[in-house]
């Protein structure tokens, strides 16, 4: 609709000159595409701060779990260096015994 045909829909527009009139109606338009251009990019700018979190979670929870399973592997490291030590201990206490079996009898006379 052009801003000459808007005008004459009601009695109080006639009251304005036709192109302060008009320059009304292309200021009202200009303002409204602002306004439309401002929320879009407030919603653009909300859309990659939520990436951009989103992104720093998931990298800090793969540090976590990188994390959680070097622990494991040293705890499991550690259990198994135990059981050697505990297996090397048994075998040098097994060799150090006397052993019965070679034992002799004292044979009576």
């Amino acid at each position: 609709m052009l801003p000459s045909d808007f005008q004459t829909t009601r009695p109080e527009y006639e009251e304005f000159g036709r192109d302060v009139f008009r320059q009304q109606i292309y200021q009202e338009e200009r303002y409204q595409k602002y306004l439309n251009w401002l929320g879009s990019k407030r919603t653009k700018k909300q859309e990659e701060h939520k990436e951009k979190q989103k992104k720093k979670k998931e990298k800090e929870e793969e540090k976590q779990k990188k994390k959680k399973e070097k622990e494991a592997k040293k705890k499991e490291k550690e259990a198994q260096k135990k059981r050697k030590d505990a297996e090397k201990e048994r075998k040098r206490k097994a060799e150090t015994k006397p052993n019965k079996a070679v034992k002799k009898r004292r044979t009576r006379k």
